[in-house]
């Protein structure tokens, strides 16, 4: 979506009064829009576009071509690019293009492609307002690749990049310098096994975690094994299978494996947690959902649901939580995190709010959609 709003609104303080968006406010009548065949809703202030089928393809066009280059539309080609079109309402205008996945490196972000947003983000050079370009979250299937970077770069020679989560914005490349952090993805997954006190509803937060500091944790997340193991917390990112370009993904390196030869002996690490104290409160936290092409499909090779049974005969608190949804829109998730709650409860927190995802072999859809 894009959006070329009053300066004022893009103030630290900013009061996102009735005047904000006032003639794009109805959001079911952009939800319908955007649900017939043209895909695209073209307001005062606001564009927004889904993808859009090639016809006679199984193929997309991609959301950022619509809204950036070619609408692909019979009612608004004379407005195209739409973006361009929006700009010029107001050249000092707040102006943001967001986009809830990453443009695609294969298509969308790559320089020199046949569908490369990068020369249309010319047009936002000679805008005189605040502006910026967002996502939310790494494309899934562009995760860690070199590319991604690379074309990171070049977007923000065109306008300032930002990654932004439902509480947080981090600029995507400083002096010239990417963030790693959030150039790629931030997937990490926790373990913790604490007293069973910490996990009452009013419960008091002195003395919890005492040895395992947020710097230590940090760190050792960031070095060459990817993995912290502590006293009561354990942690992952995702690591490097040798020289290829795909990782072991960070629930299987609590859960199953840790690939260390400095941590082996404590395998499975979630495992060896939960022996320090069987009567703890435990909690498995992962940033994003298990992905359904390994981690979650019951019979993967790397499936994580046979070792979820070490939880099967806990007696103290448990609880299996994501934040996000890495597989939305894919049937088999709905089955897969039943599979998850026979071993564990699930639930679904955000901006502390829990969802629990599975009630009476009913999955809530909140665990299913982000919408």
């Amino acid at each position: 979506m894009g959006i070329n709003v009053p300066a004022k609104y893009c103030d630290d303080v900013a009061d996102l009064d009735q005047n904000f968006l006032s003639r794009d406010n109805d959001a079911e009548k952009v939800k319908n829009t955007l649900n017939l065949p043209d895909r695209i809703y073209n307001g005062t202030e606001l564009i927004v576009a889904k993808p859009k089928q090639i016809p006679d393809s199984q193929f997309n066009l991609h959301s950022e071509y619509l809204l950036l280059i070619n609408s692909n539309s019979t009612t608004l080609a004379h407005l195209d690019p739409l973006m361009q079109n929006l700009l010029s309402k107001s050249n000092t205008g707040c102006a943001i293009f967001f986009t809830k996945n990453s443009p695609c490196v294969k298509t969308c972000s790559k320089p020199g492609g046949r569908y490369s947003i990068i020369p249309a983000l010319e047009m936002f050079k000679q805008h005189k307002g605040p502006k910026a370009f967002v996502f939310s979250q790494v494309w899934k299937h562009d995760e860690d690749k070199p590319e991604w970077g690379e074309n990171l770069g070049e977007i923000n020679k065109r306008i300032p990049v930002f990654r932004c989560d439902r509480t947080n914005c981090v600029p995507c490349v400083e002096n010239n310098v990417i963030n790693d952090s959030y150039g790629s993805n931030n997937q990490y997954a926790l373990g913790i096994n604490v007293p069973v006190q910490f996990c009452n509803e009013n419960a008091d937060l002195t003395n919890f975690l005492p040895n395992d500091t947020a710097q230590q944790v940090r760190n050792e997340m960031n070095g060459r094994d990817r993995i912290y193991k502590g006293d009561q917390l354990i942690g992952a990112r995702p690591k490097r299978i040798g020289s290829t370009t795909n990782n072991y993904h960070t629930e299987y390196l609590l859960l199953i494996k840790s690939m260390s030869e400095r941590l082996s002996k404590f395998d499975p690490l979630m495992q060896t947690l939960l022996n320090s104290n069987p009567a703890g409160c435990t909690i498995f936290f992962t940033l994003n959902s298990p992905c359904v092409q390994t981690c979650s499909t019951p019979k993967g090779r790397y499936s994580i649901i046979p070792a979820l049974r070490m939880f099967n005969n806990r007696g103290g608190p448990k609880a299996f939580v994501f934040k996000e949804l890495w597989d939305e829109g894919d049937n088999r998730w709905e089955n897969n995190i039943k599979e998850i709650e026979a071993s564990i409860p699930v639930y679904r927190c955000v901006a502390n709010q829990c969802t629990r995802c599975v009630n009476g072999n009913q999955v809530n859809r909140r665990c299913l959609r982000n919408n």
